[in-house]
């Protein structure tokens, strides 16, 4: 009776070794492009509804995912998984949107507004709900546009869009000069960061020598591109997104960010524009070859299980897949696209280089009280 005892003893402990061997394995399955799961929180959502414009960030977001996507890397759709209209400044809808998408087994999370980073912040110097595992400790990846790389797991990505802005300021000043009326408008978020104005402003210099570039630091944009027309500006351009300039145009024509998304294609000439796919996809396949099993020159496995995937930076740099291309309205003058083509391929094969200052305007720029 003691000897099957010890038996039923044996075969109860050979099963649960078995089954708890089970579950390491399912725990530890290499990720692939098949199983890998990427979580994304965004500000807006995905689809245009009748009576709502996206914002920028998740126009980027989205578009760079839908370039990802259509790359044919292996990256299929079903990878992803959202959580959509996540306000930044609600730092614990944002928070419990991260601890979700966690919780989901997605092992990287793209946070496309740097409103999320204290939610993030937070999320990492904690535990989970559950009260057993750090986040901080985790594998998982977590990736926020303009936010800041904090210990293993969370990063930062951001663009140097400067190039972008300087086309844009080209076909700007192609539109002006063609109503032969060299004033453009531009409406500045802040003063104490130039940098966009000031390549807007090389860009259109670049095309029309004769043009002035009136900039209003924006307080409210109805009463400022209202106020920009009156003085005559025929063009008005900005750094930032808003609907409203659209809306407010009167006659003039428009250029600046996501402007090519905006109603009135009519006034449209030119948007900026730059997407993180190629980041996106670098991000991915790093994950996923960090996953892979590799040797030493002894042929022993190397142990990666305190190591975690080493997420490429990203700067803008072209060659790790920003662009410069901008996208160009009905509104464009003739001639346009061979302008920015021409000038985008001097940036792109470094023969166009300009330092731009964020305190100082260029000549030819005023910046209106």
């Amino acid at each position: 009776m003691k000897t099957l005892k010890k038996v039923l003893a044996l075969v109860i402990v050979a099963v649960l070794c078995f089954s708890l061997a089970s579950c390491s394995m399912v725990d530890d399955t290499d990720i692939t492009k098949d199983n890998i799961k990427i979580g994304v929180i965004l500000p807006g959502q995905r689809e245009d509804a009748d009576d709502y414009v996206p914002d920028l960030s998740t126009l980027l977001c989205v578009s760079a995912i839908n370039d990802l996507i259509s790359f044919g890397a292996g990256i299929n759709s079903d990878r992803f998984q959202y959580i959509e209209k996540v306000d930044p400044t609600d730092e614990d809808a944002a928070y419990d949107a991260i601890h979700t998408l966690t919780n989901r087994e997605c092992t990287l999370i793209f946070l496309a507004d740097p409103g999320y980073m204290g939610a993030v912040e937070k999320y990492v110097s904690g535990s989970s709900s559950d009260g057993d595992v750090s986040a901080e400790d985790s594998k998982v990846q977590y990736i926020v546009y303009n936010g800041k790389d904090i210990g293993d797991n969370v990063h930062s990505y951001t663009a140097n869009i400067s190039g972008a802005v300087y086309l844009s300021g080209v076909a700007a000043a192609l539109k002006a000069k063609e109503l032969k009326v060299p004033k453009i408008g531009y409406l500045l978020e802040s003063e104490s960061d130039l940098a966009l104005l000031n390549a807007f402003a090389l860009g259109a210099q670049s095309a029309y020598s004769d043009v002035k570039i009136e900039a209003k630091v924006c307080k409210d944009v109805k009463n400022d591109c209202h106020a920009l027309v009156a003085n005559g500006n025929v063009v008005l351009a900005s750094d930032f997104y808003s609907e409203e300039i659209a809306e407010n145009r009167e006659d003039a024509f428009f250029c600046g960010f996501g402007s090519d998304r905006l109603a009135d294609k009519d006034g449209f000439i030119c948007a900026p524009r730059y997407d993180f796919a190629q980041y996106y996809l670098n991000t991915i396949m790093e994950d996923i070859d960090y996953d892979d099993v590799e040797y030493d020159k002894d042929g022993k496995e190397i142990d990666k299980s305190n190591a975690v995937p080493e997420i490429p930076a990203y700067t803008g740099n072209y060659k790790d897949g920003a662009t410069y291309l901008s996208k160009l309205g009905a509104a464009a003058a003739p001639g346009t696209q061979t302008a920015v083509d021409n000038a985008e391929a001097l940036i792109l094969n470094g023969k166009l280089s300009q330092k731009v200052s964020a305190t100082v305007p260029v000549a030819g720029v005023t910046i209106a009280k």
